[in-house]
């Protein structure tokens, strides 16, 4: 297992980038709770996907940002819930690993029995994420780079709230069903993983 801490900075930057998913695809929850109960929840969210990659022998500091920036192409394409981040979170890591991870091997019926899915249910998730981005996860350094700069230019020193988001991202983003788009909300496997 690989013991490596994500940069605090690098970290922060990517809650914000989380944070801004709600914000522009689920205000209604994001106004009705506190920004720093999200915020929190999403740090929290971060540490077991980050525990996952570590545990699969993959370096968090290496993955953690294309696994971020798979989430946010995926949500530019079908936008997203909040009740539905924690499984893009899961199907990015998993996708992320196998990837990315030259000698990874991502044993899913072991990560459904972690997470109390049926295998069945995970596999539809993560073919819903693959299907959701074309089955396209190629990225150069530059732009991995790019994003870390509009991320930065975006989001850092600022706090991020509704009032700083202009109307028009408000509007539900339309549901693919046609094609190989298919999104999280087309799943009947929409629930939160950490189970309470």
């Amino acid at each position: 297992m690989i013991q490596s801490t994500l940069p605090t900075a690098t970290r922060k930057l990517m809650v914000a980038v989380a944070n801004s998913w709600i914000i522009k695809n689920d205000a209604t929850f994001y106004v009705r709770h506190s920004r720093a109960d999200i915020m929190h929840t999403i740090d929290m969210l971060f540490d077991n996907f980050i525990s996952i990659l570590s545990q699969l022998d993959c370096d968090p500091c290496e993955l953690f940002v294309p696994l971020i920036m798979y989430c946010d192409r995926f949500i530019r394409f079908n936008g997203i819930r909040h009740d539905q981040l924690s499984n893009l979170l899961l199907a990015s890591t998993m996708v992320t690993a196998k990837f990315w991870g030259e000698t990874v091997r991502v044993n899913n019926k072991q990560i459904a029995q972690l997470f109390g899915y049926q295998l069945a249910e995970l596999n539809e998730i993560e073919l819903r994420f693959l299907m959701g981005l074309d089955y396209s996860f190629s990225l150069s350094k530059s732009e991995v780079e790019d994003f870390m700069v509009q991320a930065r230019s975006e989001f850092e020193g600022k706090p991020l709230t509704p009032h700083c988001v202009p109307k028009e991202v408000f509007v539900p983003t339309p549901i693919a069903v046609t094609g190989t788009r298919r999104s999280f909300r087309d799943s009947h496997v929409s629930q939160p993983l950490v189970r309470v």
